[in-house]
């Protein structure tokens, strides 16, 4: 249990001590623990911003949850196959099971989201509130995975930040070249 708490804390304060414990201790249940809280939090603070509040969230917690759940896991292991291939063009030395897992793990921050949603809905904020709680949870979370990308392959942190953004910047450029050449 300490181990666990280690790994929580130090991704949430220090990630990249948290790092470093993912890679020694490979937790794969804590990893797959903590993606479906993250889920089911933004599938919660969806409902709560929708002004649906939660008692119309009794459906979340059936089939939507688990189709979530596995789909985000399909996606992630994806995205761990394509990060890892960019780390290795970066010339990057490190473990494709590491990198899935500290994946799964930088959605740490979106736990929180259902609890921010329903503290945003009871004082009623305006939506530019919610927004900004997105994305400052989507930061959190990409530097997260900048570090833990940055302590598995032990990159500098604009050689983590390039490979981070290598694939999104390549699937940018496949659609605008598709966009173009639908266009021409």
């Amino acid at each position: 249990m300490k181990s666990w708490l280690e790994i929580v804390g130090g991704l949430l304060i220090e990630p990249r001590r948290g790092a470093r414990r993912v890679i020694q201790a490979k937790p794969v249940g804590l990893s797959v623990v903590i993606y479906g809280l993250a889920c089911l939090s933004t599938m919660v603070g969806i409902e709560i911003a929708r002004n649906i509040g939660l008692a119309g969230c009794e459906a979340i917690f059936g089939a939507r949850f688990g189709a979530a759940l596995i789909f985000g896991l399909a996606v992630g292991f994806a995205l761990a196959a394509i990060l890892h291939l960019s780390c290795d063009l970066l010339r990057g030395a490190g473990s494709g099971t590491a990198l899935f897992l500290a994946i799964l793990l930088a959605s740490l921050p979106w736990t929180l989201y259902a609890g921010i949603e329903f503290l945003i809905s009871l004082v009623a904020l305006p939506a530019v509130v919610h927004f900004a709680v997105k994305v400052v949870l989507g930061l959190w979370s990409l530097a997260i995975g900048i570090k833990c990308v940055q302590e598995i392959y032990r990159f500098s942190f604009f050689r983590a930040l390039s490979a981070v953004l290598l694939p999104a910047l390549v699937i940018s450029l496949g659609f605008t070249a598709i966009l173009f050449l639908m266009v021409a």
